[in-house]
């Protein structure tokens, strides 16, 4: 036959205490106890571990302040809202096509889902079924209308990110 055993302990400023208890309900009795006084220097120790800890927690939260302070706030976007997606054109000397001339935005495309606090997954207005892809908040602006018709993407994201071979807007040449 097996005996419970159970062991509880209690602490207050002043002193800790714990006891060893055989048994349940009526059967139950205390096998060993031990109380010891809190002598100054554990309290001291104490004090010492709480301010450490404050402490930690201020310099924490200090440099989550500085951190975030440069950082662009998060543009807000909700699903089925229209926005740009960064592009990054490479210039390419044999087809003539200089990056820098290139538009830095393209778009719109359409938020389908939010992934986490950062990133969202953007798919074409005409086929928001097929996802584009997953981008940051900072390779996102929101798209603002400023006639009824939408505008054409100038270089369409293919899925995997980057442009559709061939596509572009000097790639004609």
């Amino acid at each position: 036959m097996s005996v419970s055993k159970e062991l509880s302990a209690d602490a207050s400023q002043y002193a800790i205490g714990a006891a060893l208890v055989q048994g349940e309900g009526e059967h139950e009795h205390p096998i060993e106890n031990a109380s010891r006084l809190l002598t100054p220097a554990l309290k001291q120790l104490a004090q010492d571990l709480a301010l450490a800890k404050e402490n930690i927690e201020d310099n924490l939260e200090s440099n989550r302040f500085k951190a975030n302070a440069k950082r662009r706030p998060d543009p807000g976007c909700k699903f089925g809202n229209l926005v740009l997606v960064e592009t990054h054109p490479i210039s390419n000397s044999e087809k003539q096509f200089s990056a820098k001339f290139a538009p830095r935005r393209d778009g719109p495309y359409i938020i389908v889902k939010k992934h986490g606090a950062t990133t969202y997954e953007v798919a074409h207005p005409d086929t928001p079924e097929r996802s584009i892809g997953r981008y940051h908040t900072s390779a996102i602006t929101k798209f603002e209308r400023r006639a009824d018709d939408l505008p054409n993407s100038v270089n369409p994201i293919c899925r995997r990110g980057g442009p559709r071979k061939g596509a572009g807007a000097l790639a004609g040449r």
